[in-house]
């Protein structure tokens, strides 16, 4: 699927591909989890590793105001409880456009499991509601959670902001463990520059 696939889709056929993801993520979602230790991804311990990591690797790169701003922003993560509360589910973790398979106007496959892991479901809906070149748009997300019967729609929406706020952290990250030096300098001069 891609935005210009989308696009060209009839009204009923939005709804209808709407409708097959809420389907598709209220299966997973309702998959029994095991009783095993160790498998969950533990959303506010990667929070904190991520703000360790950061602190331990660009703080003497970055100005004060710089500095000033990530402090804030995990304040604000690590002590919201509607991001560190969450209902466990084995999810896809990595839902975006480009992994459903369309044929014939119809959605007919989700692929790239790379990424499934016992999480936050809220995380299924992130790309779904993001608004960008790659990604069909947030209204497209809303109807999935409302198909889905989500029990408080402004939660998936706040966590999908957050991604969105998060994504020069991301490439900073990203690029030092991959070493991407593009990728890391794009990060960094978005938080340089905020």
């Amino acid at each position: 699927m891609t935005p210009s696939i989308y696009k060209s889709l009839s009204d009923d056929e939005k709804d209808m591909l709407a409708q097959d993801i809420a389907l598709f993520l209220r299966e997973m979602h309702s998959i029994p989890l095991p009783d095993i230790d160790g498998l969950e991804l533990h959303v506010i311990n990667d929070y904190r590793n991520d703000y360790d990591t950061l602190r331990e690797t660009i703080y003497n790169k970055i100005p004060n105001k710089s500095k000033e701003y990530i402090e804030d922003f995990y304040k604000r993560i690590l002590n919201d409880e509607r991001i560190s509360q969450y209902v466990k589910a084995l999810c896809h973790n990595d839902l975006s456009c480009n992994h459903i398979i369309i044929q014939n106007n119809k959605a007919v496959g989700i692929i790239d499991f790379g990424d499934a892991a016992i999480t936050d479901r809220d995380k299924d809906f992130v790309y779904l509601l993001e608004d960008s070149i790659e990604e069909i748009g947030r209204e497209f997300g809303v109807k999935v959670l409302k198909y889905y019967n989500h029990p408080n729609i402004d939660i998936p929406i706040l966590k999908a902001n957050l991604n969105d706020e998060y994504y020069p952290i991301e490439q900073i990250l990203g690029g030092q463990a991959m070493k991407l030096d593009d990728m890391y300098n794009k990060g960094l001069n978005k938080i340089i520059n905020l």
